[in-house]
């Protein structure tokens, strides 16, 4: 939805609903299904929206050539209400 020129956003998500999250690593800034650099990084399932603790992860992801030679590494999250898809082909 936008006003004028400015962009609303709304949370869709209720304070403690369950929600599952997905954590993925890509080249590109947009996120592509079916990208061969697209790597699921993380997911978790049923995290209580606003009342769980602070969560952390360290991991060491290699990188392609495109990477080395002083590219960009994105990363593209995604919350779901737990159980329900998240990726359109997946609905």
């Amino acid at each position: 939805m936008t006003r004028g020129s400015q962009l609303v956003r709304e949370n869709v998500f209720n304070p403690g609903e369950l929600l599952d999250m997905w954590v993925y690593s890509s080249n590109s800034p947009q996120f592509r299904e079916g990208d061969p650099d697209l790597r699921l990084l993380w997911h978790l399932e049923g995290v209580k929206l606003g009342e769980e603790p602070e969560r952390s992860l360290s991991l060491l992801h290699p990188v392609n050539a495109a990477l080395q030679n002083n590219g960009t590494a994105y990363l593209h999250a995604f919350f779901a209400r737990s159980g329900m898809p998240h990726l359109p082909s997946d609905e």
